[in-house]
């Protein structure tokens, strides 16, 4: 009886500390920031570009969107003001 309660008093604090614990970046996590912004920098230089057609403009900022919304997932809070 005394070793079920140690396992789930063990398992119990586990879960306690794995919830207050902050998030840990990964070596993918790094990789995955460094593309996301590298996109939305070229798309934002590809935005001034006088050039482009009003539908590229439109693909472009739902993508910028996109971005944008996955890296407040990330963070937790609005990059763009």
């Amino acid at each position: 009886m005394k070793i079920v309660f140690l396992v789930l008093g063990s398992l119990f604090l586990g879960f306690v500390i794995y919830k207050l614990s902050g998030y840990k970046f990964t070596n993918n996590s790094k990789v995955m920031l460094n593309l996301l912004v590298s996109e939305l920098n070229g798309i934002y230089i590809k935005l001034n570009d006088s050039k482009i057609s009003e539908s590229e403009q439109k693909i472009l900022n739902e993508r910028a969107i996109e971005i944008n919304n996955i890296l407040e997932q990330f963070f937790g809070k609005k990059l763009i003001v």
